[in-house]
């Protein structure tokens, strides 16, 4: 097996908007859910095992069966680099590659006019996403 080549999916991203009215508090929030003991205790391993260290040793004596099995599992890996969170809108990065290399290929475009187009395509896709 490849060393460190997996990386721990969470079960959910935690975000705060551009457009909320309430970012410090919205950010408080986020702290007290991924960091404080307490909410590691209400949450327990419901939405994934805790990101942090102290959130785990929180629940780490109530775990029992599957879910002390999950965390010693998870444990175990020989993790590597996360990757990169795309950002919104960039979902269609393959399906537009893909477009702009066939039409290189029918030389309906150059290389170079292709990689223009879709440079501007994906800035407009990302912009409109946000």
């Amino acid at each position: 097996m490849q060393e460190g080549w997996q990386y721990l999916k969470p079960g959910m991203y935690w975000s705060i908007s551009s457009k909320s009215e309430h970012p410090a508090e919205a950010a408080l929030l986020l702290d007290f859910l991924v960091n404080d003991p307490e909410a590691a205790k209400i949450l327990g391993v419901e939405r994934g095992i805790p990101a942090t260290s102290a959130a785990l040793e929180a629940i780490r004596p109530d775990l029992t069966g599957p879910e002390a099995k999950a965390v010693e599992f998870a444990e175990s890996l020989d993790l590597g680099e996360a990757p990169a969170i795309v950002p919104t809108g960039a979902a269609e990065v393959q399906s537009v590659l893909q477009r702009y290399a066939l039409e290189v290929v029918l030389e309906q475009k150059t290389p170079a006019e292709a990689a223009e187009a879709f440079i501007a395509e994906m800035q407009t896709a990302i912009a409109a996403a946000n």
